[in-house]
């Protein structure tokens, strides 16, 4: 496998993604870290996650969920990329007032 290095500029997960998959090159790049926000959006840092209940907690107090109904063929809930996805109500979101 090749290697590649290169600047945080290039450690977006899109980029990464693309450099392993596609490209079959071995990425030598800081990846690009999102966790806590400076531009007034509410950092990953915000949120609380509840290992036995499995979902996030907001600021507000709302729950974030994988799935908000039971689904008659269970899901893993983990995406082909090996990502999890939480979402909220858009209603919840509207509402805050964090």
């Amino acid at each position: 496998m090749q290697h590649l290095a290169a600047d945080s500029a290039f450690g977006s997960a899109d980029n990464l993604t693309w450099l392993v998959k596609e490209k079959k090159i071995a990425p030598l790049v800081p990846v690009i870290d999102k966790a806590d926000r400076t531009d007034g959006t509410i950092s990953r840092s915000d949120f609380v996650y509840d290992r036995e209940q499995d979902h996030y907690t907001c600021l507000g107090g709302r729950r974030l969920v994988q799935y908000r109904r039971n689904l008659t063929n269970q899901r893993s809930g983990v995406t082909k990329d090996g990502i999890r996805f939480y979402r909220a109500k858009q209603s919840d979101c509207q509402s805050c007032v964090t």
